[in-house]
């Protein structure tokens, strides 16, 4: 595998806006449903100020933290890019880019989760699994993790289809 120079010009800040722009979408997408399938564990009741919606109060919520997630999720996509020197570094990822993304995503979610947590922004039902030893939940704990795993497979299988 030969390594490309990035270098600045228009046709390739179109390409590289162009392949996070579909990483973003494809993030979003997949983070909407995450976090309305997950919502139910969660209790707002004290917290979780932004509901606002009479029908479905708590959709304002879940996509400010959606919209985060997809940019955390692009974000690490360019990070891995800028490592590869190469934006299309999906199409030859291997077991190293796994584990610095399962690194990553579940480091930056404890922290995120045992904040959250502190500042009783939110709190969990009684139906949420609790990782042992990190008292944060399972669900949000695997979420980045596996979002940005299952969003860059997405991706390459989109840019593979659309380059043949």
């Amino acid at each position: 595998m030969t390594k490309r120079v990035i270098c600045v010009g228009p046709n390739i800040v179109y390409m590289l806006m162009k392949i996070f722009f579909l990483v973003f979408i494809v993030a979003l997408a997949l983070s909407l449903v995450w976090e309305h399938l997950h919502f139910p564990l969660y209790d707002c009741s004290a917290g979780c100020s932004v509901r606002t919606l009479a029908l479905f109060p708590s959709v304002p919520l879940l996509v400010k933290a959606s919209v985060f997630d997809a940019f955390f999720i692009t974000l690490l996509y360019c990070l891995i890019s800028i490592v590869h020197q190469n934006r299309n570094w999906v199409r030859w990822w291997n077991l190293g880019d796994t584990l610095l993304i399962l690194g990553i995503g579940f480091s930056a979610t404890a922290l995120l989760e045992h904040n959250a947590l502190a500042l009783h922004k939110w709190a969990y039902t009684t139906a949420m699994p609790i990782v042992p030893f990190l008292d944060i939940g399972l669900s949000p704990f695997v979420q980045l993790a596996l979002l940005a795993l299952t969003t860059y497979t997405i991706v390459e299988k989109l840019e593979t289809f659309f380059s043949n």
